[in-house]
């Protein structure tokens, strides 16, 4: 009798720690699948908001460029309006003379009023082509950052359902290799 209780006590003995060493080994899977978890949401609000602030300094430079942009067109406006109205008070002068060579000054002004007309025409039709070609190329270039954000998203999904693989498949592991003892 003593001899079964001792066999008895001793099979206790080993339950309870096969038990223990069973709850053990769920612990440390909690925690690290608690762990791979916190580090995933970490990642995740690290990346959001890296691309909130490039977002927000890409508006920000954006308006700068437009609000830089319609100064030049505003200067150069101003510039010609200024011209015009030099050119038409000389001209107007000139109107007011009733020599002969007033009529030959005239046209030599009306003909520098064309040409300056044109010049400003070019002028300003060059500062368009070059805003429109750095408005594409800025929206190339964001079309390109936009892309490889989605891709790094992309990969990023890609690795955790590559974790959560990896755990899925830690777990089952650990449980073959629990059913043996019990």
């Amino acid at each position: 009798e003593e001899k079964e209780k001792a066999e008895l006590d001793a099979w206790q003995r080993e339950e309870d720690e096969r038990k223990k060493q069973q709850q053990l080994a769920e612990q440390r899977r909690q925690q690290r699948r608690e762990a791979i978890e916190k580090k995933r949401e970490q990642q995740e609000r690290e990346e959001a908001e890296r691309f909130r602030r490039e977002e927000e300094e890409r508006v920000r430079q954006e308006k700068d460029k437009q609000q830089r942009h319609a100064q030049r067109l505003e200067a150069l406006k101003k510039k010609r309006e200024e011209e015009e109205q030099r050119e038409m008070e000389e001209y107007r002068r000139l109107e007011q003379e009733k020599s002969d060579d007033a009529e030959e000054k005239r046209r030599r002004h009306l003909e520098r009023l064309e040409r300056l007309k044109k010049q400003r025409e070019e002028q300003e039709e060059k500062e368009m082509e070059v805003f429109r070609r750095e408005q594409q190329e800025r929206e190339e270039a964001e079309e390109r950052k936009k892309q490889s954000h989605l891709a790094r998203i992309e990969r990023l999904r890609a690795r955790k359902t590559k974790e959560r693989n990896n755990n899925n498949l830690l777990n089952k592991e650990d449980n073959k290799e629990e059913k043996p003892l019990r």
